[in-house]
């Protein structure tokens, strides 16, 4: 089946952005299966035919994101969870969750894209049993007076799928959800706080999950004597694995050390466009750097006939003209930092900054490339169009400070296309992976720069204190 194809062939898309080396040790295979819901065994993510009324080898998007989900337990210690469990008597329906709740917010902190289709599955399983299965469940035992260990499982599973957009509801919203007004106020602080802890594995890391698992259970050991199993949060089979294991602990090294939140490009549109002088004559030293000569030269290739050749009688009509080389700069996205910092001292800083960009932005046209220009400070914005038409606006957004965190989307939207940053350096960071900070350059404008920050998001970063030093910086980015 052709999505039997695509499905294994974005599993193993993922496992090589945060394993490069074991992943090509490792097949990852994907099978549907009779069962009411997917698991992982082994090497296979099994996926269920059919998720409630939904055929799930037609729906693309919850085939997605089902996949998604179990290729996080992968990535999880999952032997390290099993021990804790044992040794604390950890009922599998809590850790369960708890550990759903930390790969998807994981899963979307490596491959932003993937939130959509995570998103997706949760809204199903809202829509299906939210109110029906875990709120009323809720609702009914709490009415007979049960004891909160018998409870438990059920507040947790209506906070996990509360709301879509999130792994976990916030504790305050799923109790005033759940009950009436009235009842709310009378719901023991032990309810609260056990959905808080929860709702805490949001922003931990791999690593941090074995012994936050223990501090749990020691928080609430009257959970201690249940052990059942729910088919909203089953376990993966992966004992005793020596080649995942490998995995997980090359992953560990590519897996971000916190969990962060992500900002998404802003769309505005562009009115007024010019250039500034200087830009022309910079972008006529910058064209040579851009360009990549084309070869003529013709070799014998038995499997190629020249046509030509053959009809002109030729003893070896077997010729083939080698393809010419492309610059791999022929696209481009470039990044103009217009953040406070940028205007010190009356502005240069950000003159000079959108001088080089405008070149640069030209140079690469007049070779027939590609720009897409985006201005950014506490937010990022990108034109209409998506081209570079921000470059050359007479008036730049206005900024209050600067932050990075934007670049996440700009990896995830353009997957191979190389990113300039022309910046002071001076913002919050997110975490790169190898990939993404290979294909991400840096031009650091002085004074008051942040180098060390920008080595860790960019393989090159140099500084530019004049734009007659702008034709150097190039040549070095595009060797």
């Amino acid at each position: 089946m052709e999505i039997i194809n695509i499905l294994t062939n974005t599993a193993m898309q993922i496992l090589s952005l945060v394993a490069p080396t074991t992943s090509r040790v490792i097949k990852i295979k994907v099978n549907f299966c009779d069962e009411d819901t997917a698991f992982l065994k082994e090497y296979t993510i099994h996926l269920p035919r059919k998720m409630f009324d939904c055929d799930v080898t037609k729906d693309t998007m919850l085939a997605v994101g089902l996949l998604m989900h179990e290729i996080g337990h992968l990535l999880q210690p999952l032997q390290q969870i099993d021990q804790i469990e044992e040794e604390e008597r950890i009922p599998s329906w809590l850790s369960n969750i708890a550990l759903d709740i930390q790969l998807e917010e994981m899963i979307k902190t490596i491959f932003l894209q993937a939130s959509v289709s995570l998103q997706y599955c949760r809204q199903l399983v809202h829509d299906k049993c939210y109110r029906t299965e875990f709120a009323n469940t809720v609702c009914t035992l709490y009415a007979r007076n049960v004891q909160f260990q018998d409870i438990a499982e059920h507040l947790a599973l209506a906070s996990r799928f509360y709301d879509p957009m999130a792994s976990c509801g916030c504790c305050d919203a799923v109790i005033n959800d759940i009950f009436d007004a009235a009842v709310a106020v009378t719901v023991p602080p032990v309810y609260r706080q056990f959905l808080c802890d929860l709702e805490m594995f949001r922003y931990i890391t791999v690593c941090e999950l074995p012994e936050r698992l223990r501090w749990l259970i020691s928080r609430y050991p009257e959970l201690r004597t249940q052990q059942r199993q729910n088919k909203f949060c089953a376990r993966p089979q992966l004992r005793g694995n020596s080649d995942l294991i490998v995995l997980q602990e090359e992953a560990a090294d590519y897996l971000p050390t916190a969990l962060q939140d992500y900002s998404e490009l802003c769309k505005c549109q562009v009115d007024k466009t010019a250039i500034i002088p200087e830009a022309y004559l910079l972008a006529n030293r910058l064209t040579p750097h851009f360009q990549a000569g084309r070869s003529a030269q013709q070799i014998i290739a038995p499997l190629e006939i020249e046509r030509r050749q053959l009809a002109a009688g030729a003893m070896l009509p077997f010729y083939m003209n080698l393809p010419g080389r492309i610059s791999p700069y022929n696209r481009l996205i470039i990044c103009l930092d217009c953040s406070p910092s940028m205007k010190e001292g009356g502005g240069s800083k950000l003159r000079l900054a959108q001088i080089a960009s405008q070149a640069i932005a030209l140079a690469i046209k007049r070779i027939g490339g590609q720009v897409i220009g985006i201005a950014f400070g506490e937010k990022a914005y990108i034109s209409t169009q998506e081209d570079d038409s921000l470059l050359f606006a007479e008036h730049l957004p206005t900024m209050v400070s600067t932050d990075f965190m934007f670049l996440s989307d700009v990896w995830q939207r353009w997957l191979h296309v190389p990113v300039l940053l022309i910046t002071d350096g001076r913002g919050r960071i997110p975490y790169a992976l190898p990939g993404n900070k290979a294909r991400t350059h840096c031009i650091l404008i002085p004074p008051r720069i942040n180098k060390l920050d920008m080595e860790n998001i960019a393989t090159t970063v140099i500084v530019l204190s004049h734009l007659a030093y702008l034709s150097d910086v190039i040549a070095f980015i595009c060797k």
